[in-house]
């Protein structure tokens, strides 16, 4: 009976950690990816967020080409969450946007699918009248809630 009560702990203790949800970085996620941020002014640093279509959240700060770090992961979005705003991203067509008009203090998105890239930055002073403006804003509430 002791045999059997710990070959049956075995087995339970092996399914739930099988069970485990695949963690993935920006890096490796083949998925679609939306890059989003904000940074300029005197230091010109930048706060860069990465979310994943399977609702991992990341962040990065610091200066690109000097002391930017790598990814960190901040959250887990609901898929419920993130399938919406994917779907605001590609009813705004930001796939296939290439808009930059960025001034001192900037704000920008990008979504990254395969090998395909679409962005927009804008000076934070004047937003530009364009869907992708109410996605960042949906995105940065994201961010903070």
């Amino acid at each position: 009976m002791k045999y059997y009560s710990a070959s049956l702990l075995i087995v339970c203790s092996l399914l739930l950690f099988s069970c485990k949800s695949t963690k993935y970085t920006p890096a490796t996620f083949e998925g679609p990816q939306l890059v989003f941020g904000s940074g300029g002014g005197f230091t010109g640093a930048v706060t860069t967020y990465c979310l994943l279509e399977n609702g991992q959240l990341f962040t990065k700060n610091g200066v690109p080409g000097k002391n930017e770090t790598d990814y960190e992961s901040v959250k887990k979005v609901s898929k419920k969450v993130a399938k919406s705003l994917f779907a605001q991203a590609n009813a705004s067509g930001l796939l296939n946007a290439k808009k930059s008009q960025p001034g001192n203090m900037y704000c920008f998105v990008k979504m990254l699918s395969g090998d395909t890239t679409g962005s927009v930055a804008w000076d934070q002073a004047k937003p530009l009248d364009d869907p992708v403006v109410q996605l960042y804003d949906q995105l940065m509430k994201t961010v903070k809630n």
